[in-house]
């Protein structure tokens, strides 16, 4: 019994200690004290953080704000209440903050009065704490409060109703009214926060009141009008919705992508529309909705639209909705003359995947650089998606190891490599002597982890030639062989070709020569490069 019972002792005379400290001549440890206090989360520790709510030190009175909130005691609730009219405001907020984790339904009419407050993050912070609070009577004073003469109170009120999604689920009728009213604030903020509250309590009386929002003067009135329908997805905007896309505004897109099939039939007429920013909303909002009724209707737009953005963006949407019917017309769109639609061709194209893998091999020997280029870097990416998938790829990225453009050999020594096919192995080192230095590098890297004889003798004759670059790409090679002569090589490479990644496979080797060529390294470059605990080439480990 003795023993069970020592854990809590021990914790009574740390509480005991703690709120000794808060008597302390330091205002430091008094501080310490507090937010002690609070973690400990002892409620015999309640009348003592009250009383520091009176200590002279801000640091003090604030860490006593946070503990009493987080022990979550109603004895604090009147006291907290009494600093939301604190000259200093960051008390203000701290108050607001602990009053809503306590959650007192006593605190509600202080709070709302603290929403009149002159500072932002006051008011903001007593929204937050009705939020968490949910009690019902708050509805009412909320809505009281929209009809204050005051514009900070009406913004401070209607944001709290934005936030307080429990009680907006119930539809509480003093709140609808209220704040259909509250549109036409003459605040844009109170407008706004008006808004928002409405998408939260979703009552179809908003409805009309929010499509006439959708005219505001104000952007940001119209933003957040736009997200209220989105989440009401009443049909009746759907109309109101295109029609505002006219603008450049997000908003309308992503309230009918919200609203979803009952924004279909009319974002495909909306296709036609001679303002190019509502074909780019329609596009785009179809393409989120993704019904394949607006596959053939974004056929037609991708390939007649006078915008080639438009047409670009058609092409990406209906390219992935439509999946392997896709290629074919994707792969036209390539010899496109614009290049922000064959971009987006390509974009859809890596992302159909597999079925364009043999159309792309048809493509790959066509005689326009452009499209063959991009069929070459097309088959690249898509086996390194999935290389054990698409070993068939192995020839023709060898092929392309020749291709008289260096991003296309690039491409493929970057590939090659990972398809682990010992036929790459050969042109792989062929490509050691490629007369770009990044392919050079990417082949290199490409061979180090081979235990091919072909591998392991080019690579140390390399090392015998002083070939920095392989000896670089290669060091972890280099150092699991543990190669006679090898260590003032790697060093060579270090200071003329050096890295912070190649100091950092010195530090890790094991090797104490190579270990401290990479302190100096580092130390001379200014850098910090620690040696690793696990990980890393270990000097000798793959003889």
């Amino acid at each position: 019994m003795l023993t069970a019972a020592l854990p809590w002792a021990g914790q009574a005379d740390q509480v005991s200690q703690l709120i000794a400290k808060l008597k302390s001549s330091s205002q430091t440890e008094r501080q310490a004290a507090a937010a002690d206090l609070g973690k400990i989360k002892d409620r015999r520790a309640v009348d003592a953080l009250i009383g520091a709510l009176n200590d002279p030190y801000l640091g003090v009175r604030s860490a006593a704000i946070y503990g009493l909130g987080q022990l979550k005691d109603r004895r604090a609730v009147e006291p907290l209440i009494a600093l939301l009219n604190e000259k200093n405001y960051l008390l203000r907020i701290d108050a607001a903050e602990a009053l809503g984790e306590i959650g007192d339904p006593r605190s509600v009419e202080a709070l709302v009065a603290a929403l009149g407050d002159r500072e932002q993050v006051p008011r903001s912070r007593a929204a937050d704490a009705l939020a968490k609070i949910q009690d019902p009577r708050a509805v009412g004073l909320l809505a009281a409060a929209l009809r204050s003469p005051d514009e900070v109170t009406r913004a401070g009120a209607a944001e709290a109703l934005s936030k307080t999604e429990k009680l907006a689920t119930v539809k509480n009728a003093r709140a609808v009214e209220p704040l259909i009213a509250a549109l036409k604030d003459a605040s844009p903020p109170v407008r706004s926060y008006a808004a928002d509250a409405l998408g939260q309590i979703k009552d179809p009386r908003a409805v009309e009141p929010l499509i006439d929002s959708l005219k505001d003067s104000f952007s940001e009135v119209r933003l957040h009008t736009c997200l209220a329908l989105g989440a009401i997805r009443d049909p009746r905007a759907v109309g109101p919705l295109v029609a505002a896309m006219k603008n450049t505004n997000p908003g309308p897109v992503g309230a009918l992508e919200k609203i979803g099939e009952p924004a279909v039939a009319p974002l495909i007429v909306a296709l036609g529309d001679p303002d190019s920013h509502v074909r780019t909303g329609a596009v785009q909002a179809l393409g989120s909705i993704e019904d394949p009724r607006a596959i053939d209707p974004l056929i037609g737009v991708s390939q007649n639209d006078p915008d080639a953005n438009v047409r670009g963006l058609a092409l990406a949407v209906w390219g992935v909705m439509a999946g392997p019917r896709a290629v074919e017309p994707l792969i036209a769109a390539l010899k496109d003359p614009n290049e922000r639609v064959r971009s987006r061709a390509f974009e859809a194209l890596e992302k159909v995947g597999q079925p364009a893998v043999d159309p792309l091999l048809v493509v790959l020997k066509d005689a326009d650089p452009g499209v063959h280029g991009a069929a070459a870097r097309l088959l690249c990416t898509i086996a390194r998606s999935n290389p054990a998938q698409y070993r068939r790829l192995v020839e023709p990225l060898i092929s392309l190891l020749r291709d008289p453009a260096a991003g296309i050999r690039e491409s493929a020594a970057k590939t090659l490599p990972l398809m682990k096919d010992p036929s790459a192995i050969g042109p792989l080192i062929a490509a050691l002597d490629d007369q770009k230095t990044s392919i050079r590098w990417w082949a290199a890297r490409g061979l180090e982890d081979s235990t091919d004889p072909r591998v392991v003798s080019t690579l140390i004759a390399r090392l015998r030639s002083h070939d920095l670059l392989v000896v670089e790409a290669d060091a972890s090679f280099f150092i699991r062989r543990a190669v006679p002569g090898s260590e003032e090589v790697l060093i060579e490479a270090l200071n003329k070709r050096g890295n912070s990644g190649l100091a950092e496979t010195l530090l890790n080797s094991g090797n104490g020569k190579l270990q401290m060529a990479g302190f100096k390294w580092a130390e001379a470059h200014h850098l910090m490069v620690l040696p690793s605990a696990v990980g890393g080439a270990r000097w000798g480990s793959g003889r």
